[in-house]
């Protein structure tokens, strides 16, 4: 055999072993789950002052619709709801990353 032909062969070859080695090689993915959890108003049928006490403070007019939904960062908050200066609902509630929670509020 030539030795030439035999070089250029054993290149071949390892040529494909390195790239069948680096086509098969393992992938690892950390993913941080998203903290982010929502409050919703389904049954609003007026505007109304939202006040949440917890984990963070928040502060915001909810409005009527069903695809309203309002963010937050997941935890145990206590859940102040008035309109025109008179308190309508009062709650604590949890709510989880992820999750949707709907407030009962008419």
């Amino acid at each position: 055999m030539n030795p030439v032909h035999s070089g250029f062969r054993h290149g071949i070859v390892a040529l494909g072993l390195l790239l069948a080695a680096g086509c098969m090689r393992s992938f690892s993915e950390e993913r941080q789950l998203d903290s982010a959890a929502f409050l919703s108003f389904p049954e609003l049928r007026n505007s109304a002052d939202v006040q949440l006490t917890g984990p963070r403070d928040y502060s915001f007019e909810a409005r009527p619709g069903k695809k309203n939904r309002y963010e937050v960062e997941a935890g145990t908050y206590r859940v102040v709801v008035t309109r025109e200066g008179s308190m309508v609902h009062d709650a604590r509630i949890f709510v989880s990353a992820g999750q949707t929670k709907p407030i009962e509020v008419r």
